[in-house]
Order: structure tokens, then C-alpha cells, then sequence
């Protein structure tokens, strides 16, 4: 009976060592990676993840360089450390050379308006605010009461920074265009940029769909009048 016992038990021990089936799975599993990796596909994988991830960095460094050059052409750096009515002053000799004419309102008692533009039939106001901290809604409002006051056609507020929500939506509703941080970037870049001929007042200089200025561009066919208010805009004419 004892040995019978023993015999039993052995034969237990003996099942309880068979491989599982989780065990053979893991094994198959590392035998076929080592052959995906001996083979030519593994170093084709490796060869293309590569060459990708290098154009992939080039595209960023070179991203990052271009706007790097647009900032330290525009002078948004120097832009920073002027004060409200220096700003005011810096743009509205940027207008003057885009050929506009400019008014500075006097700066006490200016009604909402830091500047004036003007060019033929068409008058803005703007409200420029150099400011550390996101603009809020009382620039909106200002110019709004400014766009009244001096019978303008169009109001624009000009920061170095950015907009609360809410200045963004009361600006909405009354046709404010407003003028961000990364749209000054690229007015001050381009003004610095662009040496080249503007129209002259007298000219047919106006966009004749939202008596907007016109600029002059540079596309795939060339040279062409476009509206200064793309994409709100899309009216363009060749060059005579």
C-alpha cells in the first residue's frame, strides 16, 4: 500500500512539472523576435525610423530658426520695453511708411484713440496698448466710442500681447479688428522686409469690395494688388 503510495505521488510530481501554456507561448513569442531582428525587414525598419526622425528634427530646427529670424526683424523684443505712448508712436510711424497719413489725438482727452490712420477715403482709429498681462474689454470699448467720435470706418486695437475671451467676443459683435501678439509679429517683419513700391495717394490704392488698403504681393505668377484685410477679404488685380 505504501508503495503504491509512492508511486502515486511521483506520478503527481510528474505532471506538476509539465511546461504551461503560457510559458511555451512566451517562448515562441522571444523565438520569433530574434528572427524578425536577424532579418534584412528589421534593418529596413530601422533604417526608415532613421532617416524619418532626421528630417523630422531638421523641419524643427529649421521651424524654429524662421521664427526666430520673423522676431528679431520685427523688434517685438524692443516693443516690449517701450512704454504706451512709445508704442503708440512706433506704430504710427509704421503706417506712415505704408503711405498713410497719421494723426496722434493729443494724450490726455484722445476720445479712445492712440492713433489715426488715414488713406483717401478711408479713416481708422487705434488703440494701442503695450501691455505685460492679456488685454481686457475696455480697449474694445474705447475704440468702439473712438470709431464714433472721429467717423472712422474701421477700429483696431494693437497689443504686444493677447485678448481675454471677453474682449475677443465684444470685438466680434462690433467689427473690431483686433491685433495680437502674433499679428504684430508679422506687420512689423514685413514692414521691415518689404522695400518696395506702395501706392501713392490718388492712386486707385483701395479696395473697392471693403475700402481696405491695398498691398502690393508676391505669388506664384507674380507680383499683384491684394486686399490688406485677407482672408476677410479676397479682392486682388494684377498689375497694370
Amino acid at each position: 500500500m505504501a508503495r503504491y503510495r509512492r508511486r502515486s505521488g511521483y506520478r503527481r510530481r510528474y505532471r506538476n512539472s509539465t511546461p504551461k501554456p503560457e510559458i511555451i507561448l512566451y517562448a515562441a513569442g522571444l523565438l520569433a523576435a530574434w528572427r524578425f531582428i536577424a532579418s534584412q525587414y528589421f534593418l529596413w525598419l530601422l533604417i526608415t525610423l532613421f532617416v524619418v526622425g532626421t528630417v523630422a528634427i531638421i523641419i524643427l530646427f529649421y521651424t524654429e530658426h524662421q521664427n526666430r529670424q520673423k522676431l528679431l526683424r520685427s523688434g517685438i523684443d524692443e516693443v516690449d520695453k517701450m512704454n504706451g505712448h512709445e508704442f503708440a508712436e512706433f506704430l504710427g510711424e509704421r503706417f506712415k511708411a505704408n503711405r498713410y497719413k497719421v494723426t496722434m489725438p493729443p494724450r490726455s482727452g484722445d476720445f479712445g484713440a492712440d492713433v489715426i490712420i488715414n488713406q483717401g477715403a478711408y479713416r481708422a482709429v487705434i488703440q494701442a496698448k503695450r501691455s505685460n498681462s492679456k488685454v481686457g474689454i475696455k480697449a474694445v470699448q474705447e475704440v468702439i466710442g473712438a470709431v464714433k467720435y472721429y467717423g472712422a470706418m474701421h477700429g483696431i486695437v494693437i497689443t504686444n500681447n493677447h485678448y481675454t475671451n471677453s474682449a475677443e467676443k465684444l470685438a466680434a459683435s462690433n467689427d473690431i479688428e483686433m491685433w495680437d501678439r502674433d499679428k504684430l509679429v508679422d506687420f512689423l517683419a514685413e514692414n521691415n522686409l518689404n522695400v518696395k513700391e506702395l501706392p501713392k495717394e490718388g492712386d486707385e490704392n483701395l479696395c473697392p469690395q471693403c475700402a481696405r488698403l491695398l498691398h502690393l504681393k508676391t505669388g506664384k505668377h507674380g507680383q499683384f494688388w491684394g486686399c490688406s484685410s485677407f482672408p476677410k477679404c479676397r479682392f486682388s488685380k494684377n498689375l497694370k
